[in-house]
């Protein structure tokens, strides 16, 4: 994923709504429209938001890979399909759905106040020797990792957060010797350059792309990197300050 794959979607939105308007697509676009009708009266709640969007994207990928208009699809035509139709849909529900939870709320206002704290902290203090350390490239991977609220769709925001984390590899891959770049390397560099970037709704970030990125597609690679930020840096950044 990169600034290349990210207008590829943006070309396969077009795309997507295209066949949309087309007459033959008349029963898509009605249960499309009824669904974010039907979405966006609900009252705001983070648990049945998601399960709600999760299920209909299940249903819609079956309905399109069913379709007479996709009939002559191969399975990467169908796949950018609902892909397109997950970034239409969180591009008219990211205002009703961002930031709705009180709990998200006070998490990215925890994690600011601790990240703003922590500014003091160098490599040495998270135990990173010297020689693994390329400050401009922890600041550029910073920069990249600030990108996430320039987007709305929940597959944008993974690409900010495997850009920002390819850039803290390709840094290690250059300066680590023959034993390889592992997590020991990797991990505290991430919570290094997270404290550095201060990103505005982290928090809310995250629990976005985990409520509404359809789960089949968070998996890989990509998987792997927003795991390291949830499940490594974020109890260690949000840990009480002593």
């Amino acid at each position: 994923m990169g600034e290349q794959d990210t207008q590829n979607a943006s070309n396969a939105l077009k795309s997507f709504i295209n066949i949309m308007n087309q007459e033959q697509a008349k029963d898509l676009a009605r249960s499309i429209n009824a669904f974010l009708k039907e979405f966006k009266q609900q009252v705001p709640n983070p648990q049945t938001d998601s399960q709600a969007l999760q299920a209909f994207l299940q249903r819609m990928e079956a309905a399109i890979s069913q379709h007479p208009l996709f009939s002559s699809s191969t399975p990467g035509e169908v796949d950018a399909a609902v892909e397109a139709l997950e970034r239409y849909l969180m591009s008219k529900l990211h205002e009703r759905t961002f930031r709705q939870s009180p709990e998200d709320i006070e998490r990215d206002d925890q994690l600011a106040a601790r990240c703003a704290a922590l500014q003091f902290v160098t490599p040495a203090h998270l135990e990173i020797p010297d020689s693994l350390v390329d400050q401009a490239a922890m600041g550029l991977a910073a920069a990249e990792l600030n990108k996430i609220n320039m987007y709305k769709a929940p597959r944008d925001k993974l690409v900010c957060i495997l850009n920002c984390c390819h850039m803290i590899n390709n840094s290690l891959a250059s300066r680590v010797k023959a034993d390889g770049i592992g997590a020991d390397d990797f991990t505290p560099l991430l919570i290094y350059v997270t404290i550095r970037a201060q990103t505005p709704y982290l928090a809310s970030n995250l629990a976005y792309i985990e409520r509404f990125r359809y789960q089949p597609k968070l998996a890989g690679e990509t998987q792997y990197y927003y795991t390291q930020l949830v499940n490594s840096c974020m109890p260690v950044l949000l840990m009480t300050l002593t």
